[in-house]
């Protein structure tokens, strides 16, 4: 009998946990709902692409653009206010990215160092989950002043991994109808499985700072978890003709140069001989990453001295805590999101140049 009744009480649970899940999507605030997975479509390029910002060549008119996008802020589920046409393109050795951001409004602009956080600005990104294991994906962002910003999200962390810095480049270019992004990401700097034909997760998301609208291309109802999981399809990749490199080099070097009196002993009639009034330095090394295959990465370093590493911003504490800086040494933050627990994100939230929106 007591078997009975917890089988049934199970059966309950179950049956009320689906239908509050049914009932979810369609409780978003505004009658939104996630709804199918959204889908986009990257095309191979026919003839070489200038990173200029323009969009002028012939290729990108021949791709169907994404122009769909849903409002996380300030209307959540409605449709954005500006038109957003993005495209996709996979060539032989990277993919690239075209925006075209209308704007009927004056573009919202500001100028910071890489990876800086500018809420005030108007940003665009797009993330892909190349594995499409719905865990982890590598996100790219632009401002209309040039910023870049790049970061590794996982699982439902609505932050993303600032530490890594991949090597890739944009161009934008600001004019009447707006601003539009070139994005060009080396294959080299994703990782993805050795299938010919493969589907990638996808998000894009535009920020509109003046509006303080965040729009998204996969949309989930914020009330929902969101993340990496609940990406968009990226369809129509081939990638049995790829090329990456194989081999990538971080080599550095440090001088140093100490000038410093030395003044003789009380007592001696002759200097120190271990130590002169100048002392020079030179220290050398270098970091290494060898790919044998697009889902192998081997990482090491040859005497690290860490000198390449940018320094520290100057900071203005007039707190009562210590101040605390980031770690910045590549061997040591790569991969370090593996290690990041919790910090769950409902909804899409988050994104570049914003603290949840």
């Amino acid at each position: 009998m007591r078997l009975t009744a917890w089988l049934a009480s199970i059966a309950m649970s179950a049956g009320l946990a689906d239908a509050q899940g049914d009932a979810g999507p369609n409780s978003a605030g505004h009658g939104a709902s996630a709804g199918a997975v959204p889908t986009a479509v990257a095309r191979s390029p026919l003839g070489t692409i200038v990173l200029d910002g323009r969009l002028e060549e012939g290729v990108w008119g021949a791709v169907e653009p994404v122009t769909s996008f849903t409002q996380m802020d300030p209307r959540e589920g409605e449709p954005a206010t500006e038109r957003s046409e993005v495209r996709i393109l996979l060539g032989r050795d990277a993919v690239y990215v075209g925006a075209r951001l209308y704007d009927s409004g004056p573009v919202t602009r500001r100028v910071g160092r890489r990876d800086t956080n500018l809420p005030d600005s108007d940003w665009f990104s797009v993330a892909f989950d190349t594995y499409h294991d719905h865990q982890t994906a590598v996100r790219f962002s632009v401002n209309p002043a040039g910023v870049l910003r790049d970061e590794v999200m996982s699982g439902t962390n609505q932050f993303g991994d600032e530490s890594w810095d991949g090597v890739w480049d944009a161009s934008v270019r600001v004019d009447s109808a707006g601003w539009t992004v070139e994005m060009r990401i080396p294959l080299s700097q994703l990782r993805f499985a050795r299938q010919r034909s493969q589907v990638w997760g996808v998000q894009i998301e535009r920020r509109i700072a003046r509006k303080n609208e965040h729009v998204v291309f996969s949309f989930t109802p914020r009330r929902e978890r969101g993340g990496v999981a609940r990406y968009g399809h990226l369809e129509g990749l081939d990638l049995s003709g790829v090329e990456t490199s194989k081999l990538e080099l971080l080599p550095y070097a440090l001088s140093k140069t100490d000038v410093r009196a030395v003044p003789l002993r009380s007592g001696y009639s002759f200097a120190n001989p271990f130590r002169g009034r100048l002392e020079q330095s030179l220290g050398y090394g270098l970091d290494f990453k060898f790919l044998p295959s697009p889902n192998l990465a081997l990482t090491g370093t040859f005497n690290p001295d860490f000198g390449q590493v940018e320094v520290d911003p100057a900071v203005i504490n007039l707190t009562a805590f210590e101040t605390r800086f980031q770690e910045k040494r590549p061997f040591f933050v790569e991969g370090s999101e593996l290690f990041r627990f919790g910090g769950g994100d409902f909804g899409g939230g988050g994104g570049p140049g914003g603290r949840g929106g």
